[in-house]
Order: structure tokens, then C-alpha cells, then sequence
């Protein structure tokens, strides 16, 4: 699988319905942003899920640090 840059901004609200789901074999899972007549997936193995829980760590603590 080769890489690509992508751009989508979704904005998350505390309103903002988010659901996860597993694949059927277990290697990926899925966060699903929106509703049924809109919404975004991330797709994620187990590095890309790490990835992403750093970067909203990451994100935290620039958000706690202004």
C-alpha cells in the first residue's frame, strides 16, 4: 500500500455523533465522523490507530499549553 497526503477538515463538537467499529478478522478498525447522510471514516491498522492517539495527545497539550 503506498501512501498518499489527503486533505479533509471535519470538525468534532460535543454534539458530533462518532461511532467505531472492528473488521469481521480484527486487523483494522474504524472511526466513523458524522451521521448516516454524511459522514467521514478513518480506517486504521494498529500503527495508524497509535499514530493517531498520539497526535490527539499531542493536540491536547497544545490546547492546555495557550
Amino acid at each position: 500500500m503506498s501512501a498518499a497526503m489527503i486533505s479533509v477538515n471535519v470538525h468534532i463538537g460535543a454534539e458530533t455523533p462518532l461511532q467505531t467499529h472492528r473488521t469481521s478478522a480484527g486487523d483494522r478498525v474504524w472511526l466513523e465522523i458524522g451521521r448516516s447522510d454524511g459522514s467521514v471514516a478513518l480506517f486504521l491498522d494498529r500503527d495508524g490507530l497509535a499514530r493517531v492517539v498520539d497526535a490527539l495527545h499531542a493536540a491536547n497539550d497544545l490546547r492546555t499549553a495557550a
